[in-house]
């Protein structure tokens, strides 16, 4: 009964995440739009229920920020607690990021980052223009058909979805499997721009 329970939590999750995933208008997005000039907010999309985890660099005048929305909560305790109270503690927590509208709540937080590494961040994701990407809704899904009928499929891979907030506009970007399909069948530029784009993303929210 417990592990129905807990399968059926699950699922509830993931649909919960899967439709938050691809809004680009969460309360959070909004905020953003309203309170700051400039925020690229990335998001890796998973095939399972992943919880949902935004990175933001934002730009407000001559200010720059990078924000992490995730759940960063960690539980241990030194004394052994029974299986069931564990299990329901645990299924507890595990679903309350999954139950909380994205917005700036208590999974939204500072990432901090050194002024000098900040301002070099934001000269390298300018530098790939970040607008001018063309994603997979423009390039094209996946690998073209090859002279022979062959379609290369991935069926199993995450995915990247970026948004470009301004005070006019939110433009999405999203591309499946971005480093998987560029193995296949190299040579789109949005592609490879992206996969630079979110590199860098990666390395700078471990502080390099």
């Amino acid at each position: 009964m417990n592990k129905f329970i807990i399968l059926l939590l699950l699922i509830t999750a993931f649909i919960t995440s899967h439709a938050q995933k691809r809004d680009e208008s969460t309360a959070m997005h909004k905020f953003m739009q309203a309170n700051a000039d400039s925020t690229i907010i990335v998001q890796y999309t998973g095939a399972w229920a992943d919880s949902p985890v935004f990175y933001l660099l934002s730009k407000k005048g001559d200010t720059l920020t990078c924000y992490l929305y995730k759940d960063t909560r960690r539980y241990s305790s030194i004394n052994k607690v029974p299986r069931k109270i564990a299990m329901a503690m645990s299924s507890r927590t595990m679903m309350d990021i999954y139950k909380t509208p994205v917005d700036i709540n208590r999974f939204f937080n500072i990432k901090d980052i050194q002024p000098d590494s900040l301002l070099k961040f934001w000269d390298e994701v300018s530098a790939l223009k970040p607008w001018l990407i063309k994603d997979d809704a423009i390039e094209g899904a996946g690998c073209p058909v090859g002279k022979k009928g062959e379609v290369y499929s991935i069926d199993d891979g995450g995915g990247i979805l970026v948004h470009l907030v301004t005070k006019e506009q939110i433009k999405p970007l999203n591309f499946y499997d971005p480093d998987g399909f560029e193995k296949l069948c190299p040579g789109r530029k949005g592609r490879q721009s992206i996969i630079k784009f979110t590199a860098l993303f990666r390395r700078y929210f471990k502080s390099l």
